[in-house]
């Protein structure tokens, strides 16, 4: 039985289901087009299985969203800083994640120009 992978992962399987849903996509018709198994996507969906980013680009082509819709994640609701859940990763995966948020900051508030 795959493990639950972390808030992260949970999240994005929260947005990859509700895109799919939105499009009225089985989960066999997606696993089908990228190439998983249905049990994978569920597992995906779930927060159980990571994603590797070919499939992950995949994901988004079938689903026809941007690949960033899929890979920013709200602010916790308790304020906490997101830049510091990362502390735990090596270097390179907290500089990609700090950019990531970054920018989606900066996209919000043009947004709210």
């Amino acid at each position: 039985m795959a493990l639950p992978q972390g808030i992260f992962y949970e999240a994005l399987g929260k947005k990859i289901r509700q895109a799919r849903d939105e499009r009225n996509i089985s989960q066999g018709a997606m696993a089908r087009v990228v190439g998983l198994s249905r049990t994978s996507i569920t597992n995906i969906e779930k927060g159980r299985q990571p994603v590797q980013v070919h499939v992950l680009v995949k994901i988004a082509e079938t689903l026809s969203v941007n690949l960033t819709t899929l890979l920013v994640i709200e602010r916790p609701q308790s304020g906490k800083d997101e830049k510091s859940n990362l502390k735990k990763y090596e270097r390179a995966v907290r500089e990609w994640a700090t950019d990531i948020i970054e920018a989606e900051s900066t996209s919000k508030t043009l947004d709210k120009k």
